[in-house]
C-alpha cells in the first residue's frame, strides 16, 4: 500500500530539542512522547511492586535492572504539546469511562467486584498480603496479576478506602487515555479521529454471527453497554426473545479493563514501533511486564513480538533487558503466581469434549467467526498484505 503523508504526527510528541537535532542517532529511533507514557504506565505497578513486596536485597536490584533496561527506550523530549485530537481522544476516553462500572457511576457486578476487592484488601492490609479472612490458621498469599490495582491500593493506603472511588476511574481514564491517543495518532483530520475512536470502542470478532447462524432470528439485539441479566436464560424460544451480547472492546472495558489496556497499549506500540530499534531493545522484558496486567495479554502478544523480529532481524532484539532482566523478572512473577493453590485450575479443551469431532468444528468455527472473516477482507482489499509478518500474526 502507498505511503500517506499524514498532517498530524504524533500529538504527544513534541519538536525536536538542540541535542537531538545534533545527535547521532536516527531521528525514528526516538520512540514518541505517547508511547514512552505508555512504557511508564505499564511498569510502574511492577517497579512498585517488587519494591514492596519482597526483601530489599531481592526488590532493590531487580527494579534497578528494570528501571535500567528501560531507561534508553524512554530517553527523548518530555515536552509536552497538547492539540485538539488528543485533547478530544482523552474525552472520548472520559466518555467511554462514565458508560462503565469503573467510573463508579453503575452498579458493579459479577467479575468486576473481584478487582475492586483486590483494591480493597491492597489499601487496608499491610504488603505483601495475605487473605487472612480466607483461612484462619495459615493465610494465603494474594496470587493475583495486580498492574491495573497495585497503584490504587497503595494511594488507597495512604487516603483511605474511600479515595478509591475517585483513584480507580482516573487511573483507568489515564491508560484508556493513551490507547485512544495511540489508536489515532497521525490521523490527517478530527472527523478521521472521531471515526477512529468509535471502530476502537466498538470493535469486535464476528463471534455474534456465529449466534445468527447457529440459533435462528434474533428477538433482541443487546449491546455491550445494555447488560444482560446473569440470571436471564440464554435460549430461543418462541415467545420469549433471546438476548446476545455484542463482545467488543466495551465489553472487556465493562468486566477487565487491565485486560484491554495492557494489551491495548503494548500491541499499538508494536503495530506502530517497526524499524525501531530502541523498542526491540526492550519489547520482551515490556511482555513480560505486560504478564503481571495480565498473563493472557503476554500470552498473546508474543506472536506480534516475533512478527517484529522477522521485519526487523534478531540484532536488534538480542540486547540484555530481553535476554537478562526479562527472563529474571518473569521467574520472579512465576513464583508470585504460583505461591498459592486458590486459583481456579482449568484442563485442555479436549478434556471437556466426549467427540474430538465435534470440539473441531467449534473450534474452527470460534475462529472463522472471531478473526478469519476479518483476515480474508483485508486480504480481499490487498493480496500484498499477506507479506507482512504483523499481518501473518
Amino acid at each position: 500500500m502507498p505511503r500517506v503523508q499524514v498532517a498530524v504526527d504524533d500529538a504527544l510528541r513534541a519538536p525536536k530539542t538542540a541535542a537531538e537535532a545534533t545527535s547521532s542517532e536516527p531521528a525514528a529511533e526516538v520512540l514518541p512522547l505517547s508511547h514512552r507514557l505508555s512504557i511508564i504506565y505499564i511498569a510502574a505497578p511492577v517497579v512498585i511492586w517488587i519494591l514492596s513486596w519482597f526483601k530489599w536485597w531481592v526488590g532493590v536490584p531487580i527494579a534497578i535492572l528494570l528501571v535500567a533496561g528501560l531507561w534508553k527506550a524512554l530517553s527523548g523530549s518530555w515536552r509536552v504539546s497538547l492539540s485538539l485530537p488528543v485533547l478530544v481522544s482523552f474525552l472520548i476516553a472520559l466518555a467511554w469511562i462514565l458508560v462503565n462500572p469503573v467510573s463508579g457511576l453503575w452498579q458493579p457486578a459479577g467479575e468486576i467486584m473481584l478487582h475492586y476487592n483486590i483494591m480493597l484488601d491492597l489499601g487496608r492490609t499491610e504488603w505483601p498480603t495475605y487473605l487472612t479472612d480466607y483461612l484462619n490458621d495459615d493465610p494465603p498469599l494474594l496470587g493475583s496479576y495486580l498492574g491495573w490495582h497495585i497503584v490504587p491500593g497503595l494511594i488507597g493506603k495512604w487516603l483511605g478506602p474511600t479515595a478509591l472511588g475517585l483513584v480507580i476511574p482516573l487511573w483507568t481514564w489515564v491508560g484508556i487515555g493513551l490507547i485512544v491517543v495511540i489508536f489515532t495518532r497521525g490521523l490527517p483530520t478530527l472527523r478521521a479521529t472521531l471515526l477512529a475512536a468509535l471502530v476502537l470502542v466498538f470493535f469486535s470478532g464476528l463471534d455474534l454471527l456465529d449466534h445468527v447462524l447457529s440459533q435462528g432470528p434474533i428477538g433482541t439485539l443487546e449491546l455491550a453497554l445494555d447488560r444482560l441479566n446473569d440470571n436471564q436464560p440464554l435460549a430461543l424460544d418462541e415467545s420469549t426473545p433471546l438476548y446476545l451480547k455484542y463482545q467488543s472492546n466495551s465489553e472487556t472495558m465493562w468486566w477487565s479493563p487491565q485486560h484491554l489496556i495492557a494489551s491495548g497499549l503494548v500491541a499499538l506500540i508494536i503495530l506502530q514501533s517497526r524499524h525501531r530499534s530502541r523498542f526491540a531493545a526492550v519489547s520482551g522484558l515490556l511482555i513480560t511486564i505486560c504478564a503481571f496486567w495480565s498473563v493472557f495479554t503476554a500470552a498473546g502478544l508474543i506472536p506480534l513480538a516475533i512478527a517484529l523480529i522477522i521485519k526487523d532481524g534478531w540484532r536488534p532484539f538480542l540486547k540484555w533487558p530481553n535476554l537478562i532482566a526479562a527472563p529474571l523478572l518473569a521467574a520472579l512473577m512465576a513464583l508470585y503466581f504460583l505461591s498459592n493453590d486458590l486459583s481456579p485450575h482449568f484442563g485442555w479443551l479436549w478434556d471437556y469434549y466426549t467427540s474430538h469431532t465435534q470440539m473441531i468444528i467449534d473450534l474452527m468455527t470460534f475462529y472463522l467467526t472471531e478473526f478469519l472473516l476479518l483476515v480474508v477482507l483485508l486480504w480481499m482489499i490487498d493480496r500484498r498484505i499477506v507479506n507482512e509478518p504483523i499481518f501473518i500474526a
